[in-house]
């Protein structure tokens, strides 16, 4: 009886994880989508629950610690993702349930790590923390040498725009929205000039073979069409980091594979650091190392 009663309290807290993500990135995409209806080409200073999300860069300062510069000069050995004594407890009531317990991991530049384990062992939780969009209970994240727990509300957003790409399992894309302008919500978000931003989502699109695919929407396009555009979205404005959660979940195995083939490009090409979340341990084969979780915690970690 105990038993079912934490099985049933764990399915609780991994699917609340996973609507707190969805819930960002829809606040995000509503924000753009009223300023784009507005005609507005300044920060959203009206729209509070969108700057907490996804601080618009225009007219913000943020330290040069944290400032985006790209991925100029290599250095693959540079750990660009770290965290220490990693804890994150929910609390329901009376009731305490850690979702990670004490989780240490670092991410060096341009690589490509998969995170496995079963469902209700953290790993959408640890994406989270990682990607700010969640504090931790305990320990510590740090990004790019920056250790966000530092940071504003505003200068969170601004990290998350700038050095952080998001890849989601359900692709997220506006239905009404071509591909070509979905690519260009980020760039909307930071400022970016009209003509630039169509021209770098059309490069984007291009480069992942989605060059006469730029004018559909979403319904128009295959599942594993779709997640490409989230991928070129998620590139958009050039991040240091790629965070994807469960990317290949909808897609059949070619697909995946085509998926999962782009980020290793991006990895090895590009030197982007790639942390994906997936059940899929074939697909890990692309992957330089493999993490397991289990109960909030890392059980091993073992080179692809």
């Amino acid at each position: 009886m105990i038993n079912v009663k934490k099985r049933k309290f764990r399915r609780k807290v991994y699917i609340s994880s996973l609507i707190s993500s969805v819930i960002s990135l829809v606040i995000l995409c509503l924000g753009i989508t009223l300023r784009v209806k507005k005609g507005c080409l300044g920060p959203l200073k009206s729209f509070r629950i969108y700057q907490m999300v996804m601080q618009s860069a225009v007219g913000e300062n943020l330290s040069k610690s944290v400032k985006c510069d790209g991925n100029v000069g290599g250095n693959e050995g540079l750990i660009v993702l770290e965290t220490l004594d990693l804890w994150k407890i929910y609390r329901v009531g009376k009731i305490e349930y850690p979702a990670l317990r004490g989780v240490s991991i670092k991410v060096r530049r341009g690589e490509f790590v998969a995170v496995v384990g079963p469902s209700g062992s953290g790993k959408t939780t640890l994406l989270n923390l990682i990607g700010a969009l969640d504090r931790p209970t305990k320990g510590e994240v740090y990004v790019d040498r920056v250790r966000i727990s530092r940071l504003s509300g505003g200068e969170l957003s601004e990290l998350r725009n700038r050095k952080i790409g998001f890849v989601f399992q359900s692709y997220n894309l506006i239905p009404y929205m071509t591909a070509l302008q979905n690519v260009e919500l980020p760039m909307i978000a930071s400022g970016v000039p009209p003509r630039i931003r169509k021209e770098k989502a059309s490069s984007l699109l291009e480069d992942l073979g989605l060059g006469d695919k730029a004018h559909k929407r979403p319904s128009e396009l295959s599942a594993g069409e779709q997640q490409r555009v989230s991928i070129a979205r998620a590139m958009a404005n050039g991040p240091s980091i790629i965070l994807a959660d469960e990317p290949t979940g909808n897609l059949d195995s070619k697909s995946a594979q085509v998926a999962v083939e782009i980020f290793r490009n991006f990895c090895d090409s590009r030197l982007i650091t790639t942390v994906m979340v997936t059940h899929n341990m074939e697909i890990t084969r692309f992957c330089d190392r493999i993490v397991y979780l289990r109960d909030g915690q890392v059980e091993r970690e073992v080179s692809a």
